[in-house]
């Protein structure tokens, strides 16, 4: 007889002379079953703000152009960006949280240091590498961190401590043009941020101003939505004040 729709939308595509078939194994099939962890088992919810990118922007062109001696020129909007949640996350300690399950005891557990994790884009699958204890490094240091492991990720020689023990993520998708997206949560952490690209967007009646924007997911059985929306009303104001940061 003939199929049902149910039975018509769960049979398999027949292959086409010019189809590829790509087996799902190894590290894709690993980011593929935590992914899908992650959706099933979190309660997870997303909130969107926006953050004026004037001094970001302009603290990116002065490292740009600024005397080959400081060694600045390869800091980076998403350098600036990790320095900033890096500093954010020691003034809201709860977000900087992992969830615990030992033995069938579930906790939460709240670190002292930020192990501030990354995703890179490489050939074969997306990558998260570690920074620990970013909430202490000047800028300089976390760019050369930053820019060490995201070349190793590509080359393949990243070590597998470096991609674990994580304990808050940002994911950047701005230099794509991507404006704003919903993050998925890499467990068993809290929260991960995601970075749009800087667009102009209006201000009052009359006025625009560049603004990047800032889509944080949280696990809402660990973390409520005023602590998550406070973080991140503090993350715009670090952001808009960079340069003042920097100094601290």
């Amino acid at each position: 007889g003939a199929s049902t729709p149910e039975e018509s939308l769960q049979a398999t595509p027949t292959l086409g002379p010019a189809d590829q078939l790509i087996p799902v194994k190894g590290a894709r099939r690993i980011v593929a079953e935590r992914m899908h962890t992650s959706l099933r088992d979190t309660a997870q919810l997303t909130m969107t703000s926006y953050a004026d990118a004037t001094r970001l922007l302009e603290l990116r062109a002065a490292f740009k152009n600024a005397d080959p001696q400081f060694q600045v020129d390869g800091i980076t909007v998403n350098d600036l960006i990790l320095f900033a949640v890096a500093r954010t996350l020691r003034e809201h300690p709860e977000l900087n949280s992992t969830y615990r399950d030992s033995d069938g005891e579930l906790g939460i557990v709240r670190s002292a240091a930020v192990h501030l994790a990354f995703a890179v884009d490489t050939p074969r699958v997306l990558m998260v590498p570690v920074i620990r204890d970013a909430e202490g490094l000047r800028l300089r240091e976390l760019s050369t961190r930053t820019t060490d492991m995201a070349a190793r990720c590509r080359e393949g020689t990243i070590t597998s401590e470096e991609l674990s023990g994580g304990t808050f993520t940002v994911s950047n998708l701005g230099a794509f043009g991507v404006e704003s997206f919903t993050p998925i949560l890499n467990p068993p952490q809290a929260a991960i941020i995601g970075i749009g690209a800087v667009t102009w967007r209006p201000i009052g009646e009359q006025a625009v101003q560049q603004q990047i924007a800032l889509s944080l997911t949280i696990d809402h059985r660990l973390i409520d939505g005023a602590p998550a929306a406070q973080f991140l009303q503090t993350l715009c104001a670090r952001i808009s004040e960079l340069d003042v940061l920097l100094a601290l």
